[in-house]
């Protein structure tokens, strides 16, 4: 399902069923016929889906394309946990870490967090990696606009540092994009 909806309403103006361009244009088409204009839309929040971002390039040109930052997440948290899954192949201690190394670390007690700073040292590598997942969510807990982007930049730069490669895969998803 797509669902089209108005952020500053806080209201949804359209539906389409399913997930591609068809689904998009059925969602527009609802918004009109409730009185909204596609050529109004300012911003198009999507996944990296490559039907999404070809409907709103050709559907709602003028508007500008965000990733949400559930899927940007989910995509870093993948590459964390590709990281983790490396090292362990060559050390048992990291075995059952999965959730630990996913979590918010303001979610995580004082136990959980002695625990990823002893195996950040032990382990530089998965370390480096939540390091840069926890810094990448605090952009978006920024509610400045203008300094999450520069956050954001600030960020890429360090990220390019990094010699992980599935840091760098993450970053080249998020320049490509």
């Amino acid at each position: 399902m797509s669902i089209l909806s108005d952020s500053k309403r806080k209201k949804v103006v359209g539906v389409g069923l399913g997930k591609g361009k068809e689904a998009v244009l059925e969602g527009l088409e609802e918004m009109e016929s409730r009185g909204s204009k596609a050529e109004g839309v300012k911003y198009a929040t999507t996944d990296f889906s490559p039907s999404y971002i070809s409907a709103v390039l050709e559907y709602i040109p003028n508007a500008i394309q965000i990733y949400d930052r559930f899927h940007l997440e989910q995509l870093l948290s993948k590459a964390v946990d590709t990281v983790r899954k490396q090292e362990q192949s060559e050390a048992t201690e990291l075995k059952k870490t999965k959730y630990l190394w996913l979590r918010n670390e303001q979610t995580l007690t004082p136990k959980q967090q002695a625990k990823i700073y002893y195996l950040s040292i032990c382990f530089p590598k998965i370390g480096e990696a939540y390091r840069l997942k926890e810094l990448f969510k605090q952009i978006f807990d920024n509610a400045d606009q203008l300094g999450s982007i520069q956050d954001l930049k600030e960020w890429m730069k360090i990220a390019a540092t990094s010699k992980l490669v599935t840091i760098q895969q993450f970053l080249n998803t998020l320049q490509s994009h």
